[in-house]
């Protein structure tokens, strides 16, 4: 969880600025905060979809608000929620001819890689249903099944195979280094946007 503070003398700004037009200063504090709030997700998204060869929508999944900001409690955070290693579906996984390739990194540690013997149903481009289109490959000596249409007879195991987790790749690469200084800019700007607004808003240049 990432923590920004207020600048004071800005805050000041803002209050007699917000005063001035009528306005409510919590809920412009909260408005701003959440902008905030909402821009720390979407970094924490792009920076980390610079790096996996991972859909932005799964990598936003592991991305959670506990807070938004509200009248009442004008604070709001942006959490990135530690995760086991996602599956290899996940990462441009395509069942080939002798196995799946993927993709995991972007860049110079990049480029597709393979996994002999892997699979992700009967055949190249079916999908088997009760794997859920995950990356599957057997593994170790024969033993005896104890389940399933091959139970009885002797099979290797089974096993999914993982990729890596994107909070993984967010602490391994210090991405989270530099959130607080974006944030606060940003929080910056935003108090800045509004009080120019309420500027307005009390001399009359504005009605909204």
């Amino acid at each position: 969880m990432t923590t920004v503070f207020v600048d004071s003398t800005q805050f000041d700004r803002l209050s007699l600025a917000v005063a001035a037009a009528g306005k409510n200063l919590r809920k412009e504090m909260a408005a701003a905060v959440n902008d905030a709030v909402k821009k720390g997700e979407l970094k924490i998204a792009n920076d980390i979809g610079d790096v996996l060869k991972m859909k932005k929508a799964k990598i936003k999944k592991s991305i959670k608000t506990p807070r938004r900001a509200t009248e009442a409690n004008p604070q709001g955070s942006v959490t990135l929620w530690w995760s086991d290693r996602e599956g290899l579906e996940h990462f441009g996984a395509r069942h080939i001819k002798d196995g799946v390739s993927y993709q995991i990194g972007i860049g110079n540690k990049g480029g597709r890689k393979k996994v002999s013997g892997a699979f992700m149903g009967p055949k190249p481009g079916t999908l088997a249903a009760k794997l859920h289109g995950g990356v599957y490959m057997r593994v170790g000596a024969k033993v005896k099944m104890t389940k399933g249409r091959r139970k009885g007879k002797m099979a290797q195991r089974i096993v999914r195979l993982f990729g890596v987790s994107p909070a993984g790749a967010y602490l391994k690469n210090n991405m989270g280094d530099t959130l607080p200084f974006y944030l606060t800019d940003y929080l910056k700007h935003q108090m800045e946007r509004r009080i120019n607004l309420n500027v307005l808003r009390a001399n009359g240049l504005v009605s909204n």
